[in-house]
């Protein structure tokens, strides 16, 4: 299974790369995919603490709070296998 986070504040974003990432997931039947949805980076990094990292992050570079590339710092403290 290939778990893949999605962090974007913007809603239009998040949808647009899911449904990019669902047609390569569908495309590719033997492969299993689960995505996780964040619009947040705190959310993400709540997620990653409580239920272990993924292997893929997709972040957003600009958002309010914390920017993707703070929490993309962050998220190496956290889980150094995923690929961000």
């Amino acid at each position: 299974m290939l778990r893949l986070a999605i962090c974007d504040d913007e809603p239009e974003q998040r949808a647009a790369i899911c449904r990019l990432l669902q047609e390569y997931a569908a495309a590719r039947p033997s492969l299993a995919v689960k995505l996780s949805l964040f619009s947040t980076g705190w959310e993400l990094l709540g997620a990653v603490e409580t239920g272990g990292g993924f292997d893929l992050y997709v972040l957003d570079v600009v958002m309010p709070g914390l920017s993707g590339v703070d929490l993309g710092v962050r998220l190496r403290g956290l889980d150094s296998s995923g690929v961000i």
